[in-house]
C-alpha cells in the first residue's frame, strides 16, 4: 500500500477517535456518564456501532480517551517496579 493511502488512513482513523472521544467527554460534562448512549455517540460521529468498539472498548474508555488497541505491557512493568 502506497504511504499516502496510509496516512491518510492514519489521519482519519485518528480523526474518528477524536470525534468519538470529544462527543463523549463534552455529553459526560452535560449530561453525565450515564446521560448518553453508545449508539448516540456513533450517530453524532457519522460511525457504527461496530466500528465504535473497533475504537474503544466501553463508552467510559472514550471519555477517557483510552484506545481498543492498547498495550498495557509497559504499564504493567511500569506498575510493578
Amino acid at each position: 500500500m502506497p504511504q499516502s493511502a496510509t496516512s491518510t488512513r492514519a489521519r482519519r482513523r485518528a480523526a474518528t477517535a477524536r470525534a468519538l472521544s470529544s462527543h463523549a467527554r463534552r455529553w459526560t460534562a452535560e449530561r453525565g456518564i450515564n446521560g448518553f448512549t453508545v449508539e448516540e455517540l456513533c450517530e453524532a460521529a457519522g460511525v457504527s456501532r461496530r466500528t465504535f468498539f473497533n475504537y474503544f472498548a466501553s463508552k467510559e474508555d472514550a471519555v477517557l480517551g483510552v484506545p481498543a488497541d492498547r498495550d498495557d505491557a509497559e504499564a504493567q512493568e511500569a506498575f510493578i517496579a
